[in-house]
């Protein structure tokens, strides 16, 4: 995994609600996945950024990380 897809797959678990606050809009996040943010990686409790998205209800997400 590189450094950069680590960053942005952080403020995609952040923004969705794993930190305490949403860090980033949708639509940022939306362009997130396209750049390449990989939403299958595992945070320390076992959850990837589709568990997330799902939890919080962003089914743009979700189907935009099923096309990248």
């Amino acid at each position: 995994m590189s450094y950069r897809n680590s960053q942005l797959t952080w403020l995609l678990r952040e923004s969705l609600g794993g930190g305490s606050k949403e860090v980033l809009s949708e639509e940022t996040l939306l362009a997130l996945v396209r750049a390449g943010c990989d939403m299958s990686l595992r945070d320390t409790d076992g959850k990837t950024g589709r568990d997330i998205a799902q939890a919080k209800g962003h089914t743009a997400l979700l189907e935009l990380s099923l096309i990248h």
